[in-house]
């Protein structure tokens, strides 16, 4: 009986430490994440995302959709662009994937008056040597705020796409200026899709929103993606482009319409988020010796 019950006394605390073991790996994991967020969100925003605002590539970007009312916006940033359809008149439905940004992004809103309201829905796991995030259901009624901010993953949020179906259909999608931070490689869902860079995320983003503009745009509605790059400067440049883009469209119904850009020269300061280039379908190297943010609109019949 004693020795039954020192060998029940050992697996319970063997049992505590293992608990303690986990406890302290996902403490280590939630902290490089928010590390991570919190330094791309901080070199964003101090740095790219008041360049851009400050060189009026926003209400550039924002003019490209001004008649299209009702917006889902992919990726929310610093709230900079957000807040610039916001001033227009929009109503915005903005998602992000890092919750250091979306707090400032409903910030900023706020200080400008703006109805919003921030949706927090994540709740990080730790699985194996790499973290999951699964997200809770949407419970908010749209017609009682000006913008919506959700932390939301476009690529692995089931419960976001199903939401947004529902209370679809919109006007437009914007795409601006994508980018993630360091620790996404660490996802497990990213480590199983092979997504290996930043480049490589970017384009998988991409793809995903031209499959989800397919599902929730209204007819006539249109989807806007906004990268930096090279200048298009010649004819072949602007066509290598435009297929880019037609391949990423063409298992949607989406048209690609049309490519316009404006050249810019990115910020010199060291805490700037690089620039990460696709190299083109063409498999053709960009030149970088001039740069464009280049803007791609595609139609749904």
């Amino acid at each position: 009986m004693k020795k039954a019950k020192k060998i029940a006394k050992q697996d319970k605390k063997r049992k505590k430490q293992l608990m303690e073991i986990k406890a302290k790996k996902l403490r280590k994991i939630k902290y490089v994440l928010n590390s991570d967020r919190e330094q791309y969100a901080s070199n964003w925003s101090n740095e790219n995302a008041v360049f851009h605002e400050n060189n009026g590539h926003y209400e550039w970007m924002a003019d490209f959709i001004d008649d299209y009312k009702k917006v889902i916006e992919i990726g929310t940033g610093d709230g900079r662009g957000t807040l610039s359809l916001a001033k227009r008149g929009h109503f915005i439905i903005s998602v992000d994937e890092n919750p250091i940004c979306l707090q400032m992004a409903n910030n900023r809103l706020k200080e400008n008056d703006v109805k919003v309201i921030l949706l927090t829905r994540e709740k990080v796991l730790r699985s194996g040597s790499f973290y999951r995030i699964e997200y809770e259901e949407i419970n908010v009624n749209i017609d009682d705020y000006d913008v919506i901010l959700i932390e939301g993953d476009i690529i692995y949020d089931q419960n976001l796409i199903s939401w947004l179906v529902e209370n679809g259909p919109y006007d437009a999608v914007a795409c601006w200026l994508i980018g993630t931070h360091s620790s996404k490689g660490n996802n497990e869902n990213v480590s199983k899709d092979s997504i290996d860079s930043s480049q490589h995320y970017r384009l998988k983003t991409q793809n995903i929103v031209y499959e989800t503009a397919d599902n929730i745009l209204r007819s006539g509605g249109v989807l806007h993606v906004v990268d930096r790059g090279e200048v298009p400067e010649s004819e072949l440049l602007q066509k290598d482009f435009f297929q880019s883009h037609q391949d990423q469209a063409s298992v949607t119904s989406l048209e690609v319409q049309s490519l316009d850009w404006i050249e810019y020269k990115e910020t010199e300061s060291q805490n700037a988020i690089e620039m990460v280039v696709a190299i083109p379908i063409s498999g053709r190297n960009p030149k970088l010796d001039k740069l464009a943010l280049q803007s791609v609109i595609s139609l749904k019949p």
